[in-house]
Parts: structure tokens; C-alpha cells; sequence
């Protein structure tokens, strides 16, 4: 088909679409003075329209076909978390999309592949998005809602950009003192913060109805407490249990988390 008539075919579509709407809405004398009244925000409208319909959406398949459930499209996270992100954020998303070979990478280092919020979150404002997902003895009176707990509302789980992060802990990592842990993670991947971590696996888990880690098996990751104990993410019972241990609580399984940002 030639592009004019592409052009011609696509007026027809917009003429016909407005018809039916106009029909289907039935505007009074006074909604359709109040419609051409308000031209130049209906063209704006129109145009936005336009430009997202016309835009093709991101190919996913080649990242569904090497990770499977292990790749998260912004899609889902839209539909199951609540949240929505812009046509432009989804567009940039696919033009992100790491390549198969990273994709391979991610899934013989298993780890899932999710992009992170539309907007920049705290860990606080995940506890809020997610609080049927975080353990809360005290609602509102947790450690953490503390002022002084600076990492629970200054470090952020970035928007717009793609996130691997480990299903689980870095190998060999139980046992371990903070500092040892930490020296298990090298390049390209990094030791994520609290609010990146229960991003992940909050997510997964709305999506995916599956918890990453085991019961009882907790995962630290770069932020620490007020009182300079490292932030501890682990699974209890059906909840993510949001602790502070340190070193010398050895009846605590904690392993380190880890991630890779694109």
C-alpha cells in the first residue's frame, strides 16, 4: 500500500472512530457548544492519541523466551502493582531492553529482569504500596518510620530503567561477616539498596504470586540502620520481614543481595 493511501486510509479511521463516539456519547446542545468551544484541547487530546496509537510498542519476546517468568514487563507491573507509567517511559523501556546475550547473563546468574517504578520510590513508599506484603506488628510505629532512620526515606529505588536483581543470595554468602559478603560482589553487578531489593521481590511477588526467598532466609543488601547495623530483607511466614541484625546474630540466615542496573 502506497503511503497515501496509508494517509487516506488513516483519516477515514479518525473520522470514523469520532463518529461512533459522538453517536455513542450523545452530546446535548450544550455539551457540543461546550466541545468546540475547548477546539484547541481537543486537538492536543487528539494528537497525544494519535501519536501513542501510532507508535509501535516494545517487542518483549526474545526476553520472555530466555528468562520466562523471570522477565517482568512494565505492562504487569502496571496491571498487577497499581501503578502506570507514561508511553514515553514504556517507549524508552524497550529501547533499553538489554540484548540477548545480557539477557542469557541474567538468566545463568539467576536473576530476574523488571523496570523500576514510574516514579522514584523510597523505601516507605513501598511500605505503603505494598503493605499487605511487609510484616507490621506496630502499623506506623515500626523502627523504621523513624525520622532518624535516614535509608528508609532517602535512598530510592530509581524510575524508568531496567533492574536485574538475584532471586537470591550471593553464593557462599551465608555465614559471612557484612564486609566479607560485600567483597563477594564484583562488576558488573552491584550490591543493591533496601528500597531496589523489596521493589524486586514485592513486584515478583504481585506478579508472579511467588515468593524469592525461603522462609526464614534473609538478604542484606547496602543500606544500614540508625544505629550502623545492616538493613536486613527476609520472608516470614507469608510476609517481608524488614529487620537490623548484626553480625553476631548467627542464628539468622543472612546472605547478600545483589543486582545489575541497565
Amino acid at each position: 500500500m502506497r503511503p497515501l493511501d496509508l494517509k487516506e486510509q488513516s483519516k477515514t479511521l479518525v473520522e470514523d472512530a469520532v463518529n461512533s463516539a459522538l453517536e455513542s456519547v450523545s452530546l446535548n446542545e450544550a455539551g457540543l457548544v461546550c466541545l468546540t468551544g475547548r477546539k484547541q484541547e481537543f486537538e492536543a487530546y487528539l494528537t497525544k492519541g494519535l501519536t501513542r496509537f501510532s507508535t509501535k510498542r516494545p517487542d518483549y519476546t526474545s526476553a520472555q523466551a530466555i528468562l520466562g517468568v523471570d522477565f517482568i514487563s512494565p505492562e504487569e507491573v502496571a496491571s498487577y502493582c497499581g501503578l502506570a507509567y507514561t508511553d514515553e517511559q514504556v517507549a524508552y523501556l524497550g529501547k533499553t531492553l538489554p540484548d540477548d546475550g545480557v539477557l542469557t547473563w541474567c538468566r545463568e546468574n539467576d536473576m530476574m529482569l523488571l523496570p523500576g517504578p514510574p516514579q522514584s520510590m523510597c523505601f516507605l513508599d513501598l511500605v505503603s504500596l505494598f503493605s499487605a506484603h511487609i510484616a507490621l506488628f506496630d502499623v506506623g510505629e515500626e523502627w523504621f518510620f523513624a525520622h532518624t532512620e535516614v535509608f528508609a526515606r532517602g535512598e530510592r529505588v530509581g524510575a524508568g530503567s531496567w533492574i536485574a536483581m538475584g532471586k537470591r543470595e550471593v553464593p557462599g554468602s551465608f555465614g559471612k561477616e557484612w564486609l566479607d559478603q560485600q567483597r563477594l560482589v564484583e562488576e558488573p553487578l552491584i550490591i543493591p539498596n533496601t528500597a531496589e531489593v523489596v521493589w524486586a521481590f514485592l513486584s515478583y511477588l504481585s506478579v508472579r504470586d511467588r515468593y524469592l526467598l525461603e522462609p526464614n532466609r534473609y538478604v542484606r543488601g547496602s543500606s544500614i540502620s540508625e544505629g550502623g547495623m545492616p538493613i536486613c530483607i527476609g520472608r516470614l511466614d507469608n510476609e517481608l520481614d524488614i529487620a537490623h541484625y548484626s553480625d553476631g546474630d548467627s542464628e539468622i540466615l543472612m546472605g547478600m543481595a545483589f543486582a545489575r542496573h541497565f
